[in-house]
């Protein structure tokens, strides 16, 4: 059956080539299994190699140290031992797994590793069998050894009381330790020798019988257990020549032979499962690779005409920037090709709906700016909350809303909103944790709820609502209004039905939430200067009574500007000014400040205004409460006693005006003052 549609010829040609890479990969993974196994079999050799170079080790290190150490007579276990038992099973082991790997099976190496395993057996068994004749013979009070000690103690103590030849004891010793050294059966009849001229002496000085009989006893018994300890030691062996010793360095020796051979044969049947695996491997993909290249080339064959045609087409859109003129080439084949011809084309019919939609959000969005430039300029709360909810209407369904403008003194959220045509007005206390408003504010975080009886609990356990609403909204959206961040209220919007708003509403509103933010910024900004302006004003009150006594002409002020200017600088001239900073150091002074307490401005600038001030008037109660009313921002009209350069008194008549920062923050004092006994003033400079 020919395959007439592109759809059936790449899936086709999908189906091979998916079976192509399907037969790579298991050829890879089978060539990785043979490599695992190949790594298996290596490292199975090392290990194996290992194990039986640290049991030899192992054997050495028992003759070398536990057959002179007295707590392995004692408790009759040797961590030597145990750890020697440990390798034997692991060696075992080792063999068991290399048997089950079924590439390097052959009838010879099967043969050969089973006489392995027999001869580690064997090796296990004589090496246990050692341990114990060795426990057996012990050492020092130990064994047949410390038995033999012990007689010939007892011995030694009957030549004291009964004047035995102790040098016939000490030979007995001396040729017992040469057999134990030397393994020299020439030392067992010198012994015998004299053990026998011992008993000899021991008849001729020992004339009790029972005395004789049991001390002749003591030396029959070290000679027994002489005689067991030469048997126990013979079977022991030499390495080099007989016993156990000699068995078990065979049997090693043996075991190591057949095992190099073994590790030959595995190397070599390694090396040529590999070199089979990487032929195999190349072979394959090689294949594999001219079978994926010729699919290839068949496909594009098959399909590049149809696709050229097409990719015209999408070029001459490209080239005519994708006006509506544009004719595209229709391919009116049923196959697929044709079919993507046909979504192309309605492809541009989208392109053209998106560019008007693209063009509607720069719209919305030049209009949200315009709205945004609108909402800034107002500096009142309800202008605000007018603008915001008569240009969200359009956009959103928001029966009720409303801003609520944090009040930092009262700890609340003062609401300003608007419940269809009607202006509502509230609070939420911050200690209220009922409500979402607060839970917003204090989380800096957005509310979006779509089912209010379902989904407020996550924010907030037990809701509370405002008692005007008329009935209760199933959906809301809260928004924090935050300007550097800094939280200045929060904006909320509900609706009376569920699901009304989606992620676009939210994103409406939050972008009328950024304009209003900085909108109630600027508005406490704003109440902040008309404070200020305030205070200014009252300060010029202040200063103008101050100043009204001088000013006799203030009619002649108003009607003309040259002798309002002269008399204002009379006014400057006339009045002694001073300023200080927050702590009362002297930062500025007029001239006439200086002239009339006698300074130099270098002498005053940096220093602290009590330097003017005799000790009584500084330490007065009246001159500590007027500078805690300074620092708080309170101004002050006082008659003051001042101390001038010479030491005389100058009272003054002073206005003291603090003034404080965009933060109300006190900055500096200005103090303006007239001289009340100019005339003795005027006397002490004559006299100076």
């Amino acid at each position: 059956m020919r395959l007439q549609s592109i759809k059936s010829k790449l899936l086709l040609s999908f189906t091979i080539f998916v079976l192509l890479v399907a037969s790579i990969i298991t050829t890879f993974l089978w060539s990785q299994f043979r490599d695992s196994k190949i790594s298996k079999v290596n490292k199975a050799v090392t290990d194996i190699n290992l194990l039986v170079k640290d049991i030899h080790i192992l054997e050495n290190d028992f003759f070398h140290y536990e057959t002179i150490n007295p707590q392995f007579y004692k408790s009759g276990k040797s961590q030597f031992v145990i750890d020697h038992h440990s390798k034997i099973n692991k060696l075992k082991k080792e063999f068991e797994e290399l048997r089950k790997i079924r590439e390097i099976q052959s009838a010879s190496l099967d043969k050969e590793v089973k006489s392995v395993e027999n001869l580690i057996e064997r090796v296990d068994g004589t090496f246990k069998a050692m341990v114990e004749k060795i426990a057996v013979k012990g050492f020092k009070d130990h064994g047949l050894i410390g038995k033999m000690r012990g007689y010939i103690h007892n011995i030694e103590s009957a030549e004291q009381q009964y004047r035995l030849d102790l040098a016939k004891i000490l030979t007995i010793r001396r040729h017992e330790k040469d057999f134990l050294l030397r393994k020299d059966d020439r030392y067992l009849a010198k012994l015998t020798g004299a053990v026998e001229l011992l008993k000899t002496d021991i008849k001729a000085k020992i004339f009790n019988p029972t005395t004789r009989d049991s001390i002749i006893g003591l030396v029959d018994a070290y000679q027994s257990s002489f005689a067991k300890m030469v048997k126990v030691d013979k079977e022991i062996g030499v390495e080099n020549t007989n016993g156990l010793k000699h068995q078990l360095a065979l049997m090693l020796k043996t075991l190591s032979k057949n095992i190099r051979q073994i590790s030959g044969e595995l190397a070599i049947a390694s090396d040529s499962l590999a070199r089979n695996v990487r032929t195999t491997l190349l072979i394959i993909t090689g294949v594999f690779l001219v079978l994926i290249i010729i699919l290839i080339y068949v496909v594009i064959r098959q399909l590049s005409t149809p696709i050229r045609d097409l990719s015209e087409s999408i070029n001459k859109v490209i080239e005519q920037n994708f006006t509506e003129e544009t004719e595209i080439i229709e391919i009116q084949s049923k196959d697929e090709i044709g079919k993507l011809s046909r979504d192309f084309k309605l492809m541009l019919d989208k392109v053209k709906e998106r560019t008007d939609e693209v063009t509607r959000q720069y719209e919305n969005i030049k209009l949200l700016t315009d709205v945004g430039k609108e909402i800034t300029a107002n500096l009142l709360i309800e202008k605000i909350v007018e603008v915001v909810h008569e240009n969200m209407k359009p956009l959103l369904d928001a029966p009720v809303f409303s801003i609520g403008v944090y009040d930092d003194e009262a700890k609340k959220l003062d609401f300003i909103g608007k419940h269809e045509s009607k202006m509502i007005f509230g609070y939420d206390s911050l200690d209220d944790e009922t409500k979402l408003s607060v839970w917003c504010f204090k989380n800096k975080k957005k509310i979006l709820i779509n089912d209010f009886a379902a989904e407020s609990s996550q924010y907030v356990p037990a809701v509370s609502l405002p008692e005007d609403l008329d009935q209760k909204p199933e959906s809301a959206i809260y928004l924090p209004l935050i300007v550097k961040d800094q939280v200045v209220g929060v904006m909320t919007a509900k609706s009376y039905h569920k699901n009304a708003y989606t992620d676009y509403h939210l994103n409406v509103l939050q972008n009328f939430s950024v304009y209003t933010a900085i909108a109630l910024f600027n508005a406490k900004v704003y109440r902040h200067i008309e404070r200020q302006n305030q205070n200014l004003q009252l300060s010029e009150e202040r200063i103008r009574q101050t100043a009204e006594e001088l000013q006799t002409m203030n009619e002649e002020l108003e009607s003309s500007k040259t002798e309002l200017i002269g008399q204002i600088s009379a006014i400057k001239r006339t009045l002694a000014v001073a300023e200080f900073d927050r702590e009362g150091n002297v930062i500025e002074a007029n001239t006439l400040f200086l002239n009339e307490l006698g300074y130099e401005r270098a002498d005053l600038l940096g220093k602290h205004h009590t330097v003017l001030l005799d000790d009584d008037t500084q330490n007065s109660d009246k001159y500590q409460i007027l500078w805690e009313k300074l620092k708080k921002g309170i101004p002050q009209k006082v008659q003051l006693e001042f101390r001038s350069r010479f030491k005389k008194t100058v009272i003054l008549n002073s206005t003291y005006t603090p003034v404080v920062d965009q933060n109300n923050e006190l900055k500096k004092i200005i103090k303006l003052s007239t001289l009340l006994n100019n005339n003795h003033h005027l006397q002490n400079n004559h006299h100076h």
